[in-house]
């Protein structure tokens, strides 16, 4: 295993800034399987589109049963293996943002088998242990000390091995981990960000500390309130989609996302990355158009993009973004998937998570990436003007916001859109 010494701070204890373009990134030919089948070769050539995208920093999740398959073990070749991303991403000017416990992962649960235990869950949802489905309940990943205990293991290794490497963008605690179950209490979530983020303060006082936060956490009672996550956390990160949103006027709602981000910094008093958002899209030269497609084991309308609408979106959201004064945009994702991995889980039962790319699976770059390698320009030779001018306060403190947050999280949207002076818009 290779150690590094850094020669130089890539990012102080703060803040990202001034505004990051970014990317998440699975192979995609090989998606949420890479790290059992790594090729690092693959890595290198993708991160070379990648950097020709525009994009600067590189989110990539750690399948937790890849990295941690028992409890007290750590895949020593996971941690060579994320070595060779992080090189790979220095020689092509990236920089890494790894994402510890990665629960969820496009509408699946991926746990390892001792994440779980020997009951029964009453309303199965969709969770893989070990390459196959599993009906089987999930440990309590808040709040059960053994559970506590084998996230700081894995904190602790990765850490420790990667702290110094010149690629290292930040870290990041977990992806939407409340999707697989939610903390107990908002004081069991508050407990669970600052074990965590103080644990990798230990080993790495140079790097900031994220939690990859979503929807749920402003619009419903999930245990992590992004107050909460605030205090532990460097900077808060937001996810969003319209498309998942029953509160947005519609999918290709341009609006939705940078509200979301105004929103989290003004309820947690911190500034805000945007580190997932994008849309599906129908395949080249087709309209847009509405699928029946699964989402999180249910059936459900899902609206699959025209190109063009793609590229359109991208554009509004970006510069939306930047004017609410927002740390930055990472886009879901960096590629379409290969039609040969559609039969694996997730794209077997969820048709829209196969085409969320930039980039085509034949390589090709979608209206979207070019909107997106366009904003990434104009940033890099600062030629933007006006960063923050259209941010707003929102009246309402956290403390009330939380005592009814879907009651709201839905008055918020229409003071936001009121103040904007945005009429209702549909596809």
């Amino acid at each position: 295993m290779q150690h590094y010494q850094s020669t130089e701070i890539r990012l102080v204890a703060s803040t990202p800034g001034p505004f990051v373009m970014g990317l998440n990134y699975w192979p995609r030919k090989k998606a949420m399987y890479w790290w059992k089948e790594f090729d690092a070769g693959e890595v290198r050539a993708e991160f070379a589109e990648v950097a020709a995208l525009g994009a600067r920093v590189v989110r990539v999740c750690l399948l937790w049963e890849d990295f941690q398959p028992e409890p007290w073990v750590l895949a020593p070749r996971q941690i060579d293996n994320l070595t060779k991303v992080m090189d790979a991403a220095h020689d092509a000017n990236l920089l890494v943002m790894p994402t510890f416990f990665t629960g969820n992962m496009s509408g699946v649960f991926w746990l390892p088998a001792w994440a779980v235990s020997a009951q029964a869950r009453p309303n199965p949802a969709l969770l893989m242990v070990e390459g196959s489905y599993s009906d089987r309940q999930v440990r309590d990943l808040f709040d059960d000390p053994f559970m506590l205990r084998a996230e700081l293991f894995q904190i602790r290794g990765i850490v420790s091995a990667l702290a110094s490497h010149p690629a290292l963008f930040g870290w990041d605690l977990a992806n939407e981990l409340d999707e697989v179950r939610n903390p107990s209490s908002y004081d069991g979530g508050w407990l669970w960000s600052y074990l965590l983020s103080e644990e990798i303060r230990k080993l790495d006082p140079v790097h900031s500390v994220t939690y990859g936060a979503h929807v749920p956490s402003l619009a419903r009672g999930n245990g992590l309130s992004v107050a909460d996550l605030a205090e532990s956390n460097d900077y808060l990160s937001m996810h969003g989609y319209p498309l998942y949103s029953e509160v947005a006027r519609g999918p290709l709602d341009s609006d939705f996302v940078p509200f979301l981000n105004q929103l989290t910094e003004s309820l947690g008093g911190k500034p805000t990355l945007f580190q997932e958002f994008g849309l599906c899209t129908a395949a080249p030269e087709e309209k847009g158009r509405y699928i029946e497609d699964e989402f999180l084991g249910e059936k459900k309308a899902q609206y699959l993009a025209s190109e063009e609408e793609g590229g359109a979106y991208y554009r509004e959201v970006l510069e939306k973004l930047y004017l609410v004064s927002s740390l930055g945009a990472l886009a879901w994702c960096f590629s379409d998937y290969d039609p040969q991995i559609w039969d694996r889980p997730p794209f077997d039962r969820a048709v829209r998570e196969r085409t969320f790319g930039l980039t085509r699976a034949d390589g090709s770059v979608k209206s979207a990436g070019m909107e997106f390698q366009r904003f990434a320009r104009q940033v890099d030779h600062g030629s933007l003007a006006g960063w923050g001018k259209q941010k707003l306060a929102f009246p309402i403190t956290a403390d009330r916001y939380y005592e009814n947050p879907s009651l709201h999280f839905t008055e918020m949207y229409r003071w936001y859109l009121d103040r904007r002076g945005t009429p209702p818009a549909r596809p």
